[in-house]
């Protein structure tokens, strides 16, 4: 039973990891695109 929960906690912790990973690649691009609009919209 222990190693079961270890096991599961192990793998909620991964998806955690993956999930925060997508989430800061998802943010960043994000501001990104807002900067390269607001130096386009500058430059015109």
């Amino acid at each position: 039973m222990a190693s079961m929960s270890a096991k599961t906690i192990a793998a909620r912790n991964m998806i955690t990891r993956t999930m925060t990973a997508f989430a800061m690649t998802s943010i960043t691009f994000l501001f990104e695109q807002i900067n390269v609009n607001l130096y386009s919209s500058q430059s015109m």
